[in-house]
């Protein structure tokens, strides 16, 4: 592994071991302090996929979902694991970017855009969708989701192209249960991507 991916890894480590202190020290509510993973880790990733190679990427994130596999039975991350409904949200994630690594991580376009995906439009959702009904997934929130998703979309992709991945994207994240979004949508849309662009 070379230097700069051993820097990355640690700036990851640095990150979410400050999101953890904060988390404790200041008694946030872990749906926030999960919401700030779940969108400075896909941008950490999105900078990080300029520098390293694709193997090393992988091996990044390979890293970090053993530690969060380890620590999910314990709920040892107080800034990322749930306590009030049942979640597999933070072991999914990786396995998302890991997806999109590994079929589109050399279509750099089409990887960025899916890192965009995972990052921004669940964020949006969730804490609009919690307002509502902290429990459970909302219309309001599926709305958040999908004005979000055809936003990004329609930034880099015609719209007869943008509005019908807005609207499957959104179909599986509303019928993907327990946090599991994160790993369906990235795998959804980088199976389409490759047959598609």
């Amino acid at each position: 592994m070379r230097l700069i991916a051993v820097i990355i890894t640690i700036l990851f480590t640095l990150f979410y071991g400050s999101l953890e202190i904060i988390k404790r020290k200041f008694n946030l509510h872990a749906e926030y302090t999960r919401k700030l993973a779940h969108c400075f880790s896909g941008i950490g990733a999105l900078f990080s996929s300029f520098f390293l190679k694709q193997d090393e990427f992988l091996e990044i994130v390979f890293f970090f979902l053993l530690i969060f596999t380890l620590l999910y039975s314990k709920k040892s991350l107080k800034s990322i694991s749930l306590k009030n409904r049942k979640t597999f949200g933070e072991i999914a994630y990786p396995l998302g970017l890991a997806s999109l690594a590994y079929f589109v991580y050399h279509q750099h376009k089409i990887f960025i855009y899916g890192l965009l995906l995972l990052s921004f439009p669940d964020t949006l959702a969730g804490l609009i969708g919690r307002h509502f009904n902290p429990k459970r997934k909302t219309l309001a929130g599926s709305l958040a989701y999908f004005l979000s998703t055809l936003i990004i979309f329609a930034t880099g992709f015609p719209w007869n192209t943008s509005l019908p991945f807005a609207i499957l994207l959104t179909f599986i994240e509303y019928i993907s249960p327990y946090g599991l979004d994160n790993f369906s949508i990235p795998l959804v849309y980088s199976l389409l991507a490759t047959q598609l662009f």
